[in-house]
């Protein structure tokens, strides 16, 4: 009987991930061959757990400063 795992141990596809960080797959490369984000090769593809996007977007994402709204306010007419 196979077990489920836990969300965070589901593998993504390049595609997948890069969808996730909303990014690029060069981008993606980038941060492999940069040591930022861990990827694994299988056969001639990545492939990246979740709780590696996961711990890259808490680790790189900031939170937005007291003085400034998170979303940009919308002009009428831009």
């Amino acid at each position: 009987m196979l077990q489920r795992l836990p969300d965070d141990d589901r593998l993504l596809s390049a595609d997948e991930a890069a969808d996730f960080l909303r990014a690029s797959r060069a981008k993606l490369y980038r941060l492999v061959k940069a040591g930022e984000l861990p990827g694994y090769k299988v056969g001639a593809t990545y492939v990246f757990y979740l709780r590696d996007l996961h711990s890259y977007v808490r680790r790189n994402v900031r939170a937005p400063r007291a003085d400034q709204p998170s979303v940009p306010a919308h002009t009428p007419g831009s």
